[in-house]
């Protein structure tokens, strides 16, 4: 049976879900939720497949969009660019969180303008480096 389990994306269930919550009676709501229990627990089945299938497509969701291979190389380059130490420094100074791994900090500082961050991840998000 574990050869059909398939691995879940938790930040795309948690989509699913908080549309769901709004958008499906509360009967629906509580079947979406067993069903998604039973898809963690079972992996895909005919039944689960098509009783999710149909809760789905009552509701309006849109999956995020991937990060385009310009972020990911802007980020690899923040990462290499500064210490743990420093980004969590640049974070403190700028009053927002420095929780997390290094390309997190990155991602953080660049999107509130940090001059530093901005300096080496922009040129890769403009096409000039690669």
């Amino acid at each position: 049976m574990t050869d059909r389990i398939v691995p879940i994306a938790p930040s795309k269930i948690a989509q699913i879900r908080e549309a769901a919550r709004t958008q499906l009676s509360a009967g629906e709501y509580e079947e979406l939720e067993k069903l998604i229990s039973q898809l963690q627990i079972y992996g895909m089945t005919p039944l689960i497949n098509v009783e999710l299938g149909k809760l789905i497509s009552k509701i309006q969701w849109g999956l995020e969009i991937s990060e385009s291979p310009q972020w990911a190389e802007a980020l690899i380059a923040c990462d290499a660019a500064f210490l743990g130490a420093e980004l969590k420094e640049m974070c403190d100074e700028m009053g927002i969180s420095s929780y997390g791994h290094k390309k997190e900090l990155c991602r953080r500082l660049y999107k509130y303008k940090q001059p530093a961050v901005v300096e080496v991840m922009e040129p890769y998000l403009k096409g000039e480096k690669v």
